[in-house]
């Protein structure tokens, strides 16, 4: 009875190995497939002169920043720094975030997206691929922004400001991209919706500490706005502590490695919900 039965093991065996093999294929074809997606997007940030507008708005955050420094009364190095190093922020945010909306909703309108589905890939590796792309198009914004902060801070607090600035735009880039899915690629409001999520993000925590000020009367409505507001505070990431114009004024780069865990620990856990969120999304959607 055991010579019976050890064609039948040799077969199963033999096939659990061709199971095997043809999975590992198809997860490095999926991989290959997911990086060249990510390449596409750097070169389609390239084509779009994403590098060119940074240096462009480098070139005029150094002469506003000299401007205000000129005319400022007092601390004219800090003033300066201050206004290069908050407009170089926002403007390094901006830049992520119309790049991300307008290259998915583009991909959709031409049925691109439609191209990379008929290929051996599934949505989640098509979504981690687009995604690769643009946080390396992001370390890239950070880079060219924080090579002209070099003028004027020393290197290791730039270095803690260009490792926070990073990711901040990691978060942004994954945050636009759940609301142009979520917003059935409407560029004007998930740019809209983006932007909102991005300024509630930085004033939060102004907002809890105003509310908590002993001038303000305390009555039932601002009692309510009070919890509101802090719940807000800790449900929404506190992007008021990354990339602080305060470590290269004061080039305190003790504070600024110190932050860094805690922002790169809320950056994680952020993209993650916030992927994971658009990611179910994106695999119901009917393309």
């Amino acid at each position: 009875m055991r010579g019976g039965y050890e064609p039948q093991t040799l077969f199963a065996d033999r096939a659990k190995e061709r199971k095997t093999q043809t999975a590992m294929t198809d997860a490095r074809s999926g991989i290959a497939h997911g990086a060249a997606i990510a390449q596409y997007t750097l070169l389609e940030a390239l084509k779009n002169r994403v590098l060119f507008i940074a240096l462009i708005f480098t070139f005029i955050g150094v002469f506003a920043a000299s401007f205000v420094g000129d005319v400022a009364v007092i601390e004219h190095k800090r003033v300066e720094i201050a206004v290069l190093a908050s407009s170089y922020r926002f403007c390094a945010v901006f830049v992520m975030m119309i790049l991300v909306a307008s290259t998915i909703v583009r991909e959709f309108n031409d049925k691109c997206l439609e191209l990379y589905l008929s290929l051996p890939i599934s949505r989640a590796m098509y979504f981690a691929g687009k995604l690769t792309g643009f946080y390396i198009a992001g370390f890239a914004l950070a880079a060219v922004f924080s090579a002209a902060l070099l003028l004027y801070a020393p290197a290791a607090a730039v270095g803690a400001w260009f490792a926070s600035l990073s990711c901040e735009l990691i978060l942004m880039a994954t945050v636009t991209f759940f609301c142009v899915l979520t917003f059935n690629q409407q560029i004007t409001s998930s740019l809209t919706a983006a932007l909102f999520f991005y300024l509630l993000c930085r004033v939060t925590d102004s907002i809890v500490l105003i509310s908590k000020g002993e001038i303000l009367l305390h009555t039932t409505g601002s009692a309510v706005i009070g919890f509101v507001v802090e719940t807000l505070s800790f449900v929404l990431p506190s992007l008021e502590r990354f990339t602080r114009s305060d470590w290269l004024m004061y080039s305190d780069s003790a504070a600024a490695f110190g932050a860094l865990p805690l922002i790169v620990l809320q950056t994680v856990v952020y993209c993650a919900l916030v992927g994971a969120a658009a990611l179910i999304d994106f695999s119901r959607k009917n393309i």
